[in-house]
């Protein structure tokens, strides 16, 4: 027989375990030490540092920059060092020019080597017109709710609980969603989040953010998170049930004392 599923504000939820992995501060000590070394070796040592990280994470792109980064050196090493003259010529200039631009570009490179660091970049590259995208369908959600209160039941607006087609960009109905959404709305913690669905089954909907900030005692950073997510619409009553059409009255027969 399957258990009963935990309720949503019982009691501590363990976190969930997350697989093990190489520890925040080795990471960033890793990618310091690399760049440090890429950086006061003038770029000579920087192949040793991607050779490394090429062969732990076996990637083979880096194990190519790395023979670059060896080559570079080796040669610069090899001709400039071994020259008898302080005379800059036109291969030698090249080649002065291409360690250059090796040795600068070479930071840069190994401090990207970090997972995290590069996974945060990109997060940023990519979450920025998905913000702007999600932003402009909530405002015109909202547009919609407005010019047409119908929309609010045809499209669900405000109710990710519900299947739906329509995207509003992550609106959410706050007097209308299950417990469940509230817990997972973003700025709040688990006690804010049980006051808020207490406070709205006791004291009934609200009317504004501000009403909700004032009643729950929100700070303002989770306000400004939920502010532009949250909608305030009057909560639907549920349809009464059909009534019944009295019928014809029934009148009982009595045959008689005397009958048949």
């Amino acid at each position: 027989m399957a258990a009963a599923p935990a309720p949503l504000f019982g009691g501590p939820v363990p976190p969930a375990r997350r697989p093990a992995g190489v520890p925040r501060w080795l990471s960033v000590f890793a990618t310091v030490s690399g760049a440090f070394v890429a950086l006061f070796s003038f770029g000579l040592l920087t192949w040793l540092v991607v050779l490394l990280y090429g062969f732990w994470r076996r990637g083979w792109g880096n194990v190519l920059a790395a023979v670059y980064y060896l080559t570079v050196g080796v040669t610069f090493v090899v001709v400039i060092g071994g020259s008898e003259t302080e005379e800059v010529s036109g291969p030698r200039g090249a080649l002065i020019l291409v360690w250059l631009v090796t040795w600068i570009s070479g930071v840069p490179h190994v401090v990207l080597l970090n997972g995290r660091l590069l996974a945060w970049l990109r997060g940023l590259w990519r979450g920025r017109p998905y913000a702007d995208r999600s932003r402009l369908r909530r405002e015109y959600a909202r547009y919609l709710l407005y010019q047409y209160p119908s929309a609010r039941d045809d499209l669900r607006i405000g109710r990710p609980d519900l299947p739906r087609a329509y995207d509003d960009g992550g609106l959410v109905d706050v007097n209308s969603v299950p417990d469940h959404v509230i817990a997972g709305l973003p700025g709040l913690t688990r006690s804010q989040a049980q006051h808020v669905v207490a406070d709205r089954r006791i004291r009934g909907p609200y009317t504004s953010m501000e009403e909700l900030a004032s009643r729950c005692l929100l700070p303002a950073a989770a306000t400004d998170s939920l502010r532009e997510l949250l909608i305030f619409l009057p909560p639907v009553s549920p349809p009464a049930p059909p009534s019944s059409t009295p019928g014809p009255p029934v009148t009982s027969v009595d045959p008689g004392r005397n009958a048949g």
